[in-house]
């Protein structure tokens, strides 16, 4: 079968209107999508992670200051944290599919996302 043949067949295929394909599509629809394949920090970062890696980012993420954890929390619709010394302290899980979004940061969060990169950059190296 060559590339033609085959481009035909799945082209063809993926035009079928079956009922069954529709049921499936407003399921799928229904549950909010696909789901997400890339955790956040891995969205963040432009890279895959191993769990260890995740525990060395949510590291980065505490070296930023509480502005801007509390920054980074907001943009990315992220839970409210726990209380801390009389301050909620921004939660961060990298290991989360929830959050990400396609908005553009303005320019400040730019900042803080070009800092937490170079932080959890550093850290994945092994800096402390």
């Amino acid at each position: 079968m060559d590339w033609l043949t085959a481009h035909d067949i799945g082209k063809k295929g993926g035009e079928a209107r079956t009922p069954a394909k529709q049921k499936a599509a407003r399921r799928n629809g229904a549950k909010g999508g696909r789901p997400r394949k890339s955790t956040l920090a891995e969205h963040i970062l432009r890279r895959k992670l191993t769990r260890d890696q995740h525990q060395v980012i949510a590291e980065a993420f505490h070296r930023l200051t509480r502005t801007e954890r509390d920054a980074f929390r907001k943009f990315y619709g992220l839970p409210p944290g726990e209380m801390r010394k009389k301050a909620m302290e921004p939660y961060f899980d990298p290991m989360t599919t929830d959050g990400i979004r396609a908005n553009k940061p303005n320019i400040r969060m730019r900042h803080i996302l070009k800092k937490f990169r170079l932080m959890a950059h550093y850290r994945l190296a092994g800096g402390k």
